[in-house]
């Protein structure tokens, strides 16, 4: 009775999911598998991918592909729209013209509209609509970062020139939980940063979200770890592994093989695993340092082979700069580390999983100073737990489990919606 009852309260609302984040693996795993599975709970979102006019004029090709590909792989309906930047008058204009054109059937109709969105800038066009449209229209501000700070960190040698711009985004971000009935945060400390910067927000208007991970993909398997480790012949090795790109500056590749070498030269016995596209990366500080070639193992693999990778390793690194940006992140790569039984080596103050992982004592949380003394404490800090973590591995995938899945959190969004609708 009580799913027939939400059944038919979906069935009176529109629900558009709206994001300028490029196709990428981030795309697939936060956008299109959570539409996925809220479809399955009978929310059916229409997704519309923003991008900007002057792609569509000097790069259609791209643009073109793009769409086909996310059309392939989502199994709803898909809109591209081209914008134009918002910071100017002009681009504010022509874009509430532009939804106005394809919002208005769904905000005349009898149905309510709910829109969830990533993207901060777009927050005076969704007000106008909001101010007409009071009782129909609802919105959920998908907060998944610090805008701002990622732009300072990305640029550290041009604050003075991009000072404008920071100070843009922060407003965007602060205006657009104003106009939201509700903000959706990837952790505690995210949620704590919006309100530092305007103490009139009341806290009952976030949600904590933190990122996740499909649970039928991650989990963990003694027997997959037997194969994969038989596989590679790493019956004998101590795994480490590391998961996720090495492109961009908060990645800090060169402290993960850093780290490792560090490692490799107390324990030659030691293996490094990297699960990443960008092997290029890999292999230039692999050769830099000297590292030993059969010592490391580089691919770029399927989801389904990363959990199996992750099942036959011993020990996953997680690390970043201690910065604002960092301090409120919720890297995805921790529930999958957590949801396969990992033991953690990660950097302090990275969101709220430094606490968690010191809080449940899953690994040791770092300063990422890797002095002779600190790779030591390191290494003797995870053999003397080697079989204690081992043990324990199951214990640790089941916590995963029940704070970091995907397919057990969804029930409680489903809430949120039924809540911001009601």
């Amino acid at each position: 009775m009580k799913s027939c009852n939400k059944l038919k309260k979906f069935q009176k609302i529109n629900f558009i999911y709206i994001t300028s984040l490029e196709y990428c693996n981030v795309f697939v795993s936060q956008i299109i598998d959570w539409l996925h599975l809220y479809q399955e709970k009978e929310v059916s979102f229409e997704l519309w991918r923003l991008s900007s006019l002057k792609k569509l004029i000097f790069n259609r090709k791209a643009e073109t592909l793009e769409t086909q590909l996310i059309r392939k792989l989502y199994q709803g309906r898909v809109k591209k729209l081209f914008i134009i930047k918002p910071k100017i008058s002009l681009g504010l204009i022509f874009n509430t013209l532009l939804f106005s054109i394809f919002l208005s059937r769904k905000l005349l109709s009898q149905k309510k509209l709910l829109i969830q969105t990533r993207s901060p800038d777009l927050w005076k066009p969704l007000k106008f609509f909001k101010l007409i449209f009071p009782n129909k229209l609802k919105i959920i501000y998908d907060s998944r970062a610090a805008i701002a700070e990622e732009l300072i960190y990305s640029n550290p040698n041009q604050f003075n020139i991009l000072k404008e711009e920071i100070k843009r985004i922060s407003q965007d971000e602060i205006e657009m939980i104003k106009i939201s009935d509700k903000t959706f945060c990837v952790s505690n400390i995210l949620i704590e940063y919006h309100l530092q910067k305007d103490s009139n927000i009341d806290r009952s208007r976030f949600f904590l979200y933190p990122c996740s991970s499909n649970s039928d993909v991650f989990f963990y398997s003694k027997e997959k770890r037997r194969e994969y480790r038989e596989r590679y012949r790493l019956t004998e090795k101590i795994v480490f592994v590391y998961s996720g790109g090495l492109k961009s500056p908060w990645h800090i590749p060169e402290k993960i093989f850093e780290l490792f070498a560090g490692l490799f030269d107390l324990d030659n016995n030691s293996f490094l695993i990297i699960l990443s596209p960008d092997k290029d990366i890999a292999e230039q500080y692999i050769t830099n340092l000297q590292i030993p070639r059969n010592s490391i193992l580089v691919s770029s693999v399927t989801n389904v082979e990363v959990s199996g990778f992750l099942c036959a390793s011993d020990v996953a690194f997680l690390l970043r700069d201690d910065v604002k940006m960092n301090n409120v992140a919720s890297p995805t790569k921790f529930a999958e580390y957590i949801l396969t039984g990992l033991p953690v080596i990660i950097s302090k103050n990275v969101g709220d999983f430094s606490s968690f992982v010191k809080d449940n004592d899953l690994g040791l949380v770092i300063n990422n100073e890797f002095s002779e003394e600190n790779i030591i404490e390191i290494h003797s800090y995870f053999n003397k737990k080697a079989e204690s973590f081992l043990n324990r591995r199951t214990e640790i995938a089941e916590l995963g489990l029940s704070k970091y899945s995907k397919n057990l959190n969804t029930d409680s969004i489903i809430e949120q919606y039924l809540s911001i609708i009601s």
